[in-house]
């Protein structure tokens, strides 16, 4: 067995580990379970370990073949795939720019009462917003809460407060007053 043949196999083997703490990380919070540290850990390190054993695995093959065919076709291989990685990054950097976010129109509802005059919004109170105006709700509120018991009246409450169920997360668009 050569020292390419070795370093192949052990890559394939830190990366299959790599592959199924993976799956396992990313089922997790399908069931509600948080995920566990130890697993983060092994994906981190045979992440890194996979890398660090392809990447010379890779290299001293082609130093050692650098002058027959499979060398040749090798670097069209790698080329086409760093073709293909560059259309996909300028296809992504092109929608995430040309995506504007959601605008919230951070005004007073019509029927808001400035008893004290339009200067002072929150009077009497001694509340204030950085520009002495009004938030919208959806920025000051959205959160997301673990779903702990999924029936009951932990459920009931929850749905009570006007939150709803997205995967394995409650969320809430408003305040109730008295959060959990």
């Amino acid at each position: 067995m050569s020292d390419v043949l070795l370093l192949g196999y052990a890559g394939a083997a830190v990366l299959a580990l790599c592959m199924l703490s993976g799956l396992v990380l990313t089922g997790q919070p399908l069931f509600g379970e948080n995920t566990w540290a130890w697993l983060r850990y092994v994906h981190l390190i045979s992440t890194l370990l996979g890398v660090a054993m392809i990447a010379p695995h890779l290299v001293l093959a082609l130093w050692r073949r650098r002058n027959g065919e499979m060398v040749r076709a090798a670097m069209k291989w790698r080329l086409t795939g760093a073709g293909g990685t560059v259309a996909a990054t300028i296809v992504i950097v092109v929608c995430t720019a040309s995506y504007s976010g959601t605008r919230y129109p951070n005004i007073f509802p019509a029927d808001y009462s400035f008893a004290y005059g339009a200067n002072r919004p929150f009077a009497p109170g001694l509340a204030h917003t950085s520009t002495n105006g009004a938030f919208d709700p959806r920025l000051l509120v959205l959160r997301l809460a673990p779903i702990g018991n999924r029936s009951g009246p932990w459920r009931k409450e929850m749905s009570d407060k006007g939150c709803i169920l997205k995967l394995n997360f409650w969320v809430c668009l408003r305040s109730s007053g008295t959060e959990r």
